[in-house]
């Protein structure tokens, strides 16, 4: 019975060269699909791997581009901060030969006022001596005969500031014998610039003379002076 439901040998024999030339033709389909594939597989992956070495190239070309820029501009940063230094130094330079200036200005200014103030100053003592001298001097003047004729005494005015009085009269023997001594105020103050002969004691007359400003009693200490040294 089994040997009845086999197949005969002849069809089996047909089965498996059928189903041999199916597994071949199954295989040759495969190899031929696969193969192209691979092949369209590769070729996209060149093209990838193209496109993006032509990225990374471009990529590299910008980053160039933009580190020489980026050296220009920080050399040029460079230049612009050391002219602004410059610029720092000449103006901080320039502020404090201003404040030196200014000082200076307001130095001489203070001398100037100074200087303008010792100058009124002195003018009004020069017009103060010179009043007192010419007071002085007319007094004497309207003087003049009396003490000439009781004393031998002259006036004579050597300068705007300077008086001399001259004495005859004086020795007993010498009756002709010239006695003088030389007056000015000064810094309002009288002062001896000149005595002949020179006699002891005209430090404490002047004193007396400048607290009291009585002149002819000094004219008469003096001449007692001169006569004492006879």
């Amino acid at each position: 019975m089994a040997a009845d439901n086999q197949p005969p040998q002849e069809s089996r024999t047909e089965l498996e060269l059928l189903g041999s030339n199916l597994q071949k033709v199954q295989q040759r389909i495969f190899d031929q699909w696969h193969g192209e594939g691979l092949e369209q597989k590769r070729l996209a992956h060149e093209q990838w791997l193209k496109e993006a070495t032509d990225e990374i190239n471009s990529v590299k070309d910008q980053l160039r581009d933009l580190d020489k820029g980026s050296a220009e501009n920080k050399e040029a940063v460079a230049s612009q901060k050391r002219k602004a230094e410059e610029i720092s130094l000449a103006l901080r330079d320039a502020y404090e030969k201003r404040q030196k200036l200014l000082c200076q200005k307001e130095q001489l200014s203070k001398e100037i006022t100074a200087q303008m103030e010792a100058n009124r100053t002195e003018q009004e003592l020069l017009e103060a001596q010179q009043k007192a001298t010419r007071s002085v001097l007319s007094e004497l003047t309207k003087a003049e005969g009396f003490f000439q004729q009781r004393m031998g005494l002259r006036f004579k005015k050597l300068d705007s500031d300077n008086l001399q009085f001259v004495f005859t009269e004086v020795d007993s023997k010498d009756p002709e014998r010239v006695f003088y001594f030389t007056i000015k105020v000064a810094d309002k103050e009288y002062k001896v610039t000149d005595c002949c002969p020179q006699v002891a004691g005209i430090d404490d007359l002047l004193q007396q003379l400048n607290k009291s400003n009585n002149l002819m009693a000094f004219v008469v200490g003096i001449r007692q002076k001169f006569k004492l040294a006879c």
